[in-house]
C-alpha cells in the first residue's frame, strides 16, 4: 500500500435497490471476473 490508499470501503447499495426495485444477483467477485472476461472474449473473436 502507498500513503493515502483507502484501506476499506463500505458501499451502501440500498438507494440503487430502492430506485430499481432489484437487489444484486451477481456477487462482486463474479461480476469482476465477468467484466474482465467479456472484452477478452470479443477481442479474441475478432482476431481469430
Amino acid at each position: 500500500m502507498q500513503p493515502g490508499d483507502v484501506t476499506a470501503t463500505y458501499a451502501d447499495i440500498s438507494r440503487i435497490e430502492a430506485l430499481t426495485g432489484h437487489p444484486p444477483t451477481v456477487a462482486l467477485e463474479d461480476g469482476l471476473v465477468r467484466l474482465v472476461q467479456w472484452p477478452r472474449k470479443w477481442t479474441g473473436a475478432r482476431l481469430a
